[in-house]
Parts: structure tokens; sequence; C-alpha cells
């Protein structure tokens, strides 16, 4: 580091913004279950936005923009990734989900710091075991 903590911050925000960017595409991530089903959760879009809402309450570090997802079409957006975290700008906070949602039929992904409590009302649902599925990959 340099020694200069405002241009420190900089610099790592920039290191994050540019490892998080996608290179020639989106990213996207897939449930993969080893030896059965798997359970995910998933954000109703009411949820959804009221988890927007509170990010942006208690300034946590992800956000998603209230005008994208009131602009959203879908009932359900299912969360691939899940952190529980306790920091916001490098403070102790109380403890939340960061988590990944599934925006879109396309995979595009945002990320949303959600409170806990919001987090722990979230609807599961069982992804089918790959070792059955028959269809041939995309990729």
């Amino acid at each position: 580091m340099t020694g200069f903590p405002m241009l420190d911050l900089v610099l790592w925000s920039m290191l994050q913004y540019v490892r998080s960017a996608p290179l020639g595409g989106r990213y996207t991530y897939r449930a993969i279950a080893r030896g059965g089903p798997t359970l995910l959760k998933y954000f109703t879009h009411a949820q959804l936005k009221r988890a927007a809402q509170i990010a942006f309450e208690r300034d946590y570090n992800r956000q998603l923009d209230l005008d994208v997802v009131d602009q959203l079409r879908g009932r359900n957006f299912p969360i691939t990734f899940t952190l529980p975290h306790e920091h916001r700008a490098g403070q102790p906070v109380p403890l939340h989900m960061r988590c990944c949602v599934i925006l879109d039929a396309e995979g595009t992904q945002g990320w949303v710091d959600c409170d806990l409590d919001l987090y722990r009302q979230l609807g599961t649902y069982e992804t089918a075991d790959p070792r059955q599925i028959t269809t041939p990959s995309a990729n």
C-alpha cells in the first residue's frame, strides 16, 4: 500500500471494480449438487425490493438500484451464493448475508447485502439431481 489512506482506498476500490467486471461476457453461476438435490433460497420480487431498501438505508457495501429492481420482470430470483458478512466500509456492523442473486433468464447477477431476519424468511426450492438430467449441456 502507498501509506496514504485515501489513495489506498481509491486503489482498492478500483481493484475490486476491475476484478468484478466480466471479461467478454456475463458471469453465470449454476447450482451443482453432489449426491442429490440441492436446496437453494430465493427472493420474491417484494422481498428483493425490501432487501434493496434495507441495504440502501443501512448503507451496506452491496446494494441494488431500487429503480432497476422495480423494472425487473419475474416473480422469483434465486440466490446462488451467500456469505455471512459483518462489515460496512471496513467498520463492524450487525451480521447480515451477502447474496448473489440471478436477476433475469439470461443469468444476469447482482449482489445485495441482506438483513439476516429477512434472509431467514426467504423460501427455498429444490434443484434437480444433476445425475438424473438427460438434456445435453449448452456449454
